[in-house]
């Protein structure tokens, strides 16, 4: 599970990049944060309520509208891992 939230808090750095500098931990703390919401809200809209909290303030809103690059990202990875899995 450790191993499930660092992958993320990387992608989250990545993500981030271009926006602002954060920090692997910072960056593992907001993947946190998002999961706590996330429980407490449907459909997952929390996630990224929770993961901007740790975002500077002028950066938040072009940080929650990087959301949508997010999928591409994931499905880029998995399927490359799939690929070497196989």
């Amino acid at each position: 599970m450790f191993v499930n939230y660092g992958l993320e808090a990387c992608k989250w750095q990545l993500l981030l990049k271009p926006l602002e500098k954060i920090s692997f931990l910072r960056a593992f703390k907001s993947v946190l944060a998002g999961s706590s919401i996330t429980m407490l809200t449907p459909n997952r809209m929390g996630e990224y309520a929770g993961r901007i909290m740790y975002v500077k303030e002028p950066n938040r809103l072009r940080a929650y509208n990087s959301r949508q690059h997010k999928p591409v990202a994931r499905n880029y990875v998995d399927g490359h891992a799939r690929v070497i899995g196989t």
